[in-house]
C-alpha cells in the first residue's frame, strides 16, 4: 500500500511541518482581527 510519506523525504517533511507551524497561526489571528474590525463597523461579509 502506498502512503503519503513515501513521496517526501524526512527533511522535506520537517521543513513542511515547520513552515505550516510558523505561518498558520499568525495568519489566522490576522484574519480574526480584520473580521472583528469589519463586524464592529457593521460591514456585511461572508462571516
Amino acid at each position: 500500500m502506498v502512503e503519503p510519506d513515501d513521496f517526501m523525504s524526512k527533511d522535506a517533511k520537517k521543513l513542511f511541518k515547520r513552515l505550516l507551524d510558523q505561518g498558520g497561526l499568525e495568519k489566522a489571528h490576522t484574519w480574526d482581527k480584520h473580521i472583528d474590525d469589519a463586524r464592529a463597523k457593521g460591514l456585511a461579509g461572508p462571516w
